[in-house]
């Protein structure tokens, strides 16, 4: 435990680290909502905004890929910077390329999917960079500092959410530039913060009791299960506000605040809560219990013919999917060792299905309608069930009976 004065000294630095988190969250969750806009604006179908979905994703994973071999070669502080000035960069051209005269449809669309590379890969590496800066700062209560920083993501996509859908409401869908151009401020704050506040150099993490690296059959279904639930929340949180709007009939308003939103809310709220509560639960009951709501809230958001209680489902999928990333990494970490290399395979395991799965849904959607693309994307939690189940059997057969979530949320 470290001292009052040596925690208050690091401050700033807390601060840079959630927003950060915050601008992440912008990078992840700010093209949805915008999506109908696009497709009305300039006449994208939603094979299209899969495709800028599916890259968003596919360059967070290139960034993952190349930090995993720099990280702990580089200076943080130089690392971060470089991830939140790519991220700026990336929504600036975002925002005001589009507006050049003469682009036309299929340009505007080109220099859209062109910035969505560049600040996907500055989120990509925001996502490296931010837990081990945290992780490395002193705190006398590290395992909730650590998860209220990555709560801050989900936090922020409320905000997103909540503030982007109040501002195309009254200002109308051709206003947009404007709101995106706001979201730059978390990662040119954070940005501001990190060029003078302390960046601790987090230390190499040792191989868990020496073992060399080796892909057991207990990681190999923790890689299926990661990838299934990734793609479980992606979907649901890259479609939702469409769905609502475009399937379900509600007002854009409504869609993008008592949906995305609220599905945001309940994601943060839940990884709060189990960040300060995990020790006291049972890892398998919360990953099979969430998996097992998930299914059953994909089904009813793509079947039911009552509006409200679609949308009313994808709500509640926020609070089903909310600890399946998190609590798969808290079971290998439990389980199996928990090795750093692991941990980074498992992370892009879960960004490959995140954007193998915005992609395909996207183009799914455009064949079938997103009402049933909602109905069979809840094989992606059924998958993740049946492997959670398998884990839960393979710790057990360990002797391991009262698996708990720890510090990994």
């Amino acid at each position: 435990m470290q001292s009052g004065e040596s925690v208050k000294g690091y401050r700033a630095t807390y601060i840079a680290c959630g927003l950060g988190s915050v601008a992440q969250a912008v990078i992840s969750g700010m093209t949805p909502l915008l999506f109908v806009c696009f497709m009305g604006m300039y006449g994208f179908g939603v094979w299209q905004l899969g495709i800028m979905a599916g890259l968003n994703f596919a360059l967070q994973l290139c960034a993952d890929l190349l930090l995993t071999g720099l990280v702990d070669r580089v200076s943080h502080r130089r690392l971060i910077l470089v991830a939140l000035a790519v991220s700026a960069a990336g929504l600036i051209a975002f925002a005001f390329l589009p507006r050049v005269p003469g682009l036309g449809a299929r340009g505007i669309y080109a220099v859209m999917l062109a910035a969505t590379c560049v600040f996907s890969f500055g989120g990509g590496m925001l996502e490296v960079m931010i837990s081990p800066i945290t992780d490395a700062v002193p705190s006398a209560s590290g395992k909730s500092a650590l998860s209220l920083v990555h709560s801050c993501y989900a936090f922020g996509m409320v905000a997103v959410a909540a503030t982007t859908g109040v501002f195309v409401h009254f200002a109308g869908a051709a206003k947009w530039p404007l709101i995106v151009a706001v979201w730059i401020i978390p990662a040119l704050v954070s940005a501001a913060l990190f060029l003078f506040c302390p960046v601790p150099q987090k230390r190499t993490i040792e191989r868990a009791g020496g073992r060399k690296k080796r892909l057991t059959p207990y990681l190999a279904v923790a890689l299926v299960a990661i990838f299934t639930a990734g793609s479980a929340e992606i979907v649901m949180n890259q479609y939702i506000a469409t769905l609502a709007t475009i399937t379900l009939g509600f007002d854009a308003f409504v869609s993008d605040v008592a949906g995305m939103a609220m599905f945001a809310f309940g994601l943060g709220m839940v990884r709060l809560v189990y960040g300060l509560m995990g020790e006291r639960l049972n890892i398998y009951v919360l990953l099979i219990g969430g998996s097992a709501a998930a299914v059953a809230c994909y089904l009813v958001a793509g079947l039911c013919p009552v509006p409200a209680v679609a949308l009313a489902a994808c709500v509640v999928c926020g609070f089903a999917v909310s600890v399946l990333w998190p609590g798969t990494l808290a079971a290998v970490s439990r389980d199996d060792g928990g090795a750093a290399w692991a941990f980074a395979l498992l992370a892009a395991c879960g960004d490959v299905g995140d954007s193998a799965a915005s992609a395909g849904a996207g183009g799914l959607a455009e064949a079938i309608g997103l009402s049933n693309t909602f109905a069979i994307s809840a094989v992606l939690p059924a998958i993740a069930l049946a492997c959670f189940v398998i884990m839960c059997g393979m710790a057990r057969r360990r002797g391991k009976k009262d698996i708990t979530l720890e510090e990994n949320i």
